[in-house]
């Protein structure tokens, strides 16, 4: 089955963040389940990051005859820590690394028209020894007109 266009935004962003060396240590994850808990050798082997799409919007831009897609992103880190409802150290030295990255390429390489972060809120799902929290992003991109498999970026290149 072909990759949703939503599903290679996720993909691509994971791509930026594991090409940011001072990311090293952290593990992305796309195509996972927000349910599927992580093992403790996991989160001792540092900081998990899931990449997940919260919600989507479309509309219909005349101009160009294609679909723009609003989206929000969530990137919940998880990592060990007792410290449940708060924002690590940790989380927070992450977080501002994963907005650095993204700074170095709002597009994604051609694929998005914008690409901007929001906000930081501890995740609801804490367990004993883990805790999280969530970089909100917002993305906007278009696709063909009845196309969500395909990301027709500002240039023109089809992704």
């Amino acid at each position: 089955m072909s990759d949703t266009a939503l599903a290679k935004v996720e993909d691509a962003l994971k791509a930026l963040f594991e090409a940011y060396a001072p990311l090293d240590g952290v593990t992305f994850h796309t195509a996972r389940s927000s349910d599927e808990a992580f093992d403790e050798e996991d989160l001792e082997a540092g900081a998990q990051v899931l990449i997940l799409t919260e919600s989507f919007e479309m509309a219909h831009d005349e101009s160009q005859g294609q679909t723009q897609v609003d989206a929000s992103l969530i990137c919940e880190v998880i990592e060990i820590s007792s410290s449940a409802g708060v924002v690590t150290r940790n989380a927070q030295e992450i977080i501002a690394h994963m907005i650095a990255a993204i700074h170095t390429d709002r597009t994604l390489g051609g694929r998005l028209e914008d690409l901007e972060e929001q906000n930081v809120a501890p995740s609801g799902r804490n367990g004993i020894d883990a805790s999280a929290c969530s970089l909100l992003l917002d993305v906007v991109f278009y696709t063909p007109r009845g196309d969500l498999f395909t990301i027709v970026g500002p240039g023109g290149s089809n992704f």
